[in-house]
């Protein structure tokens, strides 16, 4: 049995939301590299669970362990602002703002209202993956 299907296992075993949503986010990161579709399906899966849980600062925390533009777009459609999703001890407010103008440049977006009405509507614009 490999770890991930270790982790899963204990996942089921405690049940939970929470204890559900880190292994997402640990298979995620974990198949990254060789598995990209199936770490892409984790992510979403993690962050439909986190946004189901009506936290959004929880759902920012959680999250931003795997700041990619994709989660920092969703982050931000979810209404929070630089400074919550920065709260998070290793990010700071200019590693958020980067992130930003890293998604504005590749996608064409060029506010946050825009990054808000591709996520809600899932119009991807260019660069942007499924």
């Amino acid at each position: 049995m490999t770890r991930l299907q270790r982790l899963e296992r204990i996942s089921g075993r405690m049940g939970g939301g929470r204890a559900r949503l880190r292994c997402l986010l640990a298979s995620a990161r974990a198949l990254r590299q060789d598995a990209p579709g199936t770490a892409q399906e984790n992510l979403r899966e993690a962050v439909d669970l986190a946004r189901s849980s009506s936290r959004p600062f929880e759902t920012a925390v959680t999250l931003a362990t795997t700041l990619n533009e994709e989660l920092l777009a969703i982050l931000i459609a979810e209404g929070l602002t630089s400074r919550q999703i920065a709260t998070v001890p290793w990010l700071s407010e200019d590693a958020v703002a980067g992130g930003l103008s890293r998604l504005f440049a590749r996608t064409g977006l060029r506010s946050r209202t825009e990054v808000v009405t591709s996520v809600l509507t899932g119009h991807r614009t260019r660069g942007q993956g499924s």
